[in-house]
């Protein structure tokens, strides 16, 4: 004889729990009621929770029927994120047993869960299968995009080379291109070497150690090992800050700023002017910054030599951001500008604002915009990091997108590539529930 007694109502507590990891969490447990009348107060929790138990009793076919249609559907429409466990109840009952053991692997395989027999009267399996539910999670979207700083790689592409330089080291026989703007703002009092015409003439120190020490001014970076006899260069170039990094296997990289010349008339070299306001600025840091100015500004094109240039094509607030991110790689992105930002950047070839804005929109993505992510991959190229966000959103929420109105009005073709996406066991559950003349009783 089966000796439960029926509770209708609702039980809320609070338990610690130990991972297998070591990590303790605390857990807020909400045993909700599954009769009729109290389905107001399930659709209220379910818009609370982070992890579900669905749970029927094996010596009911009806319950198990129940699971889908009734819980499952219903607990996504509230919270698609949560982690769902499914459980057998009543094990201690074998004799009543109405559910085999296979279907509720079959069904908990459908829905990308794991699945657990218990007894709420033994204790049995109870334990496991709520440690078990607490340490899984949909994992977290692993980016291989490198968003650092590329300032240190884009001045390094303008070390020693003759476009736009100013300064110029004659050692040994060869020419060593700097720019006044950059060792200005990295090195002040190495400007103290050149004479009036830019020329710096050093005399007992070898090249190879000039080349070396003026690389470290452009991109912040120190290479190791370095000859004994490189310190008293340092010291013949008052280059003291660099003495401490010799002792250091694998110094670190000095971030790299010219925010002090951000649109300042020091130093400038053209004003730029967008719509009525006039920008102050350097060719030499728009030039290894951007792939636009640098074609500009270093292959004879009429714009070499002009002291004013008016860009027509980018507004004022947009302008100034770009020119932000050129002088000290922050920028101010929003849901406002993140659109003509990411124009602007690949219009003027400007890769780190591409990959910034990419960044601002993987942040934003959930599976209810990710259709409208992934017309922004088509919309703009080298967008390649944030095809993969898509990619794994659309994965572990397949059902839930490919029924949403923005995927439906998706063209064939692009509804089929997103269906590509599908990981195979999360979100997934095909017809499988038997129909109750066909179940075979065991």
């Amino acid at each position: 004889m089966i000796d439960y007694a029926y509770d209708c109502g609702l039980c809320d507590f609070t338990k610690h729990l130990q991972l297998p990891s070591g990590k303790q969490i605390r857990a807020e447990l909400l045993d909700t009621s599954g009769a009729e009348d109290l389905t107001s107060l399930f659709d209220l929790h379910c818009r609370q929770t982070t992890h579900a138990m669905l749970v029927f009793s094996i010596t009911s076919l009806a319950s198990f029927n129940e699971i889908v249609p009734s819980y499952y559907e219903r607990l996504l429409r509230y919270k698609p994120a949560v982690s769902a466990v499914l459980i057998g109840n009543k094990s201690d009952l074998e004799e009543f047993r109405e559910v085999s053991k296979e279907q509720g692997l079959l069904l908990a395989s459908s829905l990308g869960c794991e699945y657990f027999e218990t007894s709420a009267k033994s204790g049995y399996n109870i334990n496991e299968a709520v440690v078990r539910l607490v340490d899984t999670t949909i994992p977290p979207f692993d980016c291989q995009k490198d968003f650092c700083s590329m300032m240190a790689s884009d001045l390094g592409r303008i070390f020693n080379t003759a476009a736009l330089s100013d300064l110029v080291i004659i050692v040994e026989d060869k020419n060593i291109y700097l720019h006044k703007t950059i060792v200005c703002a990295r090195l002040p009092t190495f400007l103290e070497f050149f004479d009036k015409s830019g020329t710096f003439t050093p005399k007992g120190i070898p090249y190879d150690h000039l080349l070396v020490l003026t690389q470290w001014i452009y991109t912040g970076i120190f290479h190791s090992p370095y000859p004994e006899s490189i310190k008293s260069s340092i010291v013949a170039l008052n280059m003291f800050p660099l003495i401490p990094l010799l002792d250091q296997t694998d110094p670190p990289t000095k971030s790299i700023s010219f925010s002090i010349f951000f649109n300042e008339s020091t130093l400038s070299d053209i004003q730029i002017v967008v719509e009525k306001k006039t920008f102050f600025a350097h060719k030499v840091i728009l030039a290894c910054r951007s792939q636009y100015f640098n074609t500009m500004f270093t292959t004879g094109f009429k714009e070499t030599n002009v002291e004013t240039l008016k860009l027509k094509e980018v507004t004022v607030p947009i302008f100034e951001e770009l020119l932000r991110y050129i002088y000290n790689d922050q920028m101010n992105i929003n849901q406002v500008n993140w659109q003509d930002l990411l124009m602007a950047g690949q219009k003027y070839n400007i890769p780190g604002v591409v990959d910034h804005v990419g960044k601002f929109l993987m942040e934003q993505m959930t599976w209810e915009n990710v259709v409208e992510m992934y017309k922004i991959c088509l919309a703009f190229p080298n967008l390649d990091y944030l095809l993969e966000k898509v990619k794994h959103v659309v994965g572990y929420y397949h059902p839930l997108v490919i029924h949403s109105p923005s995927f439906k009005k998706l063209d064939k073709e692009k509804q089929e590539f997103l269906n590509t996406m599908k990981i195979p066991g999360n979100w997934d559950y095909p017809k499988i529930i038997p129909e109750k003349g066909n179940c075979i009783l065991q």
